[in-house]
């Protein structure tokens, strides 16, 4: 099991200096975290690449990744579980790492599968990146000039949500309309209601 780990980190891009302390901190991680070694690589070298992290950075991802699957209910294979697809794009959108898997975790608190939770982000990301004329309009009453200005002026993902229904009235139709879809539209309610406050 660790020698095929150790072969999936270097295939990550891994370097050869840091693949060895990878792989003793991803078995660390499955342990503590209730995973695989496997699972526990896969999400850290996913976001690794996708954040361009440094290797004093990647220390943190793994007490990131615990915190996420000790506050959700979840599993380190359940977070790891479609990361991969989305971490980029959350990258892309300048979503901090550990909000984002604090998002995912708070998702997974309302019974969401974690897979289901980071497809639902991934919707929202693909919203807010694509900056429909709806979305411009409340930013623009938000004075925003995107919606990376906005979780700048608003202090992160979750408040730039609450920020954007607080401007739309709560409206239902406005939400899946700015944000895209119903798949973003569930996750925004959720995150921007009462399971943050």
């Amino acid at each position: 099991d660790l020698t095929a780990t150790l072969y999936e980190i270097r295939d990550a891009g891994i370097s050869a200096n840091d693949a060895m302390d990878v792989l003793e901190k991803s078995a660390q991680l499955g342990v503590v975290a209730l995973g695989s070694t496997a699972d526990a690589a896969d999400i850290v070298t996913s976001a690794v690449n996708a954040f361009k992290l440094n290797s004093e950075e990647t220390q943190k991802v793994y007490g990131y990744v615990f915190e996420a699957a000790k506050a959700g209910k979840t599993s380190l294979s359940d977070l790891a579980d479609g990361f991969g697809s989305v971490a980029a794009m959350a990258a892309h959108a300048n979503i901090q790492l550990p909000e984002y898997l604090s998002a995912v975790s708070a998702l997974t608190v309302t019974g969401l599968p974690a897979a289901q939770a980071n497809a639902e982000l991934k919707s929202v990301i693909s919203g807010v990146t694509r900056e429909s004329k709806e979305l411009t309009k409340v930013l623009d009453q938000l004075g925003a000039k995107s919606f990376k200005d906005l979780m700048d002026k608003k202090g992160g993902l979750v408040n730039a949500f609450k920020a954007i229904t607080e401007a739309v009235k709560g409206d239902d139709a406005a939400i899946i309309s700015i944000f895209g879809s119903i798949k973003a539209y569930n996750a925004v309610v959720q995150l921007s209601g009462d399971l943050n406050g």
